[in-house]
């Protein structure tokens, strides 16, 4: 298994990358979704492997099954955000805290299981 050091860099140049992609207008939402996506990075490098506790991924060992619906979840999100914000950009401010939440979220899970005993 890989160190955590090379794991949490890698979660540092894809939130960079993706931060500096979206220079422009709507930045505080596009940060956001960078952090969505980093953090769901580092969650699902970090699970890789370990048994899995979450009922709606799945029982058994972390593997491509869970990692795809890991992704289809956040990306749904997302998705149902931008749909949304289409017809209501005054509401820009509220996704990007709840993408902050769920980037919260992951990345609280992803230094969970970074601190494991047995990782």
């Amino acid at each position: 298994m890989r160190d955590r050091s090379y794991l949490m860099k890698r979660f540092a140049i894809i939130f960079l990358i993706c931060s500096t992609a979206w220079c422009g207008p709507h930045r505080l939402f596009r940060a956001s979704l960078a952090a969505v996506a980093s953090a769901t990075t580092a969650d699902i490098s970090s699970s890789v492997g370990m048994r899995e506790l979450n009922p709606i991924l799945g029982r058994g060992a972390f593997g491509t099954r869970q990692a795809g619906i890991c992704v289809g979840i956040s990306s749904g999100v997302v998705l149902a955000e931008w749909l949304f914000m289409r017809h209501h950009t005054d509401r820009e401010r509220a996704a990007a805290f709840a993408n902050f939440g769920l980037a919260a979220a992951h990345a609280a899970v992803a230094t969970r299981n970074y601190r494991l005993p047995d990782r």
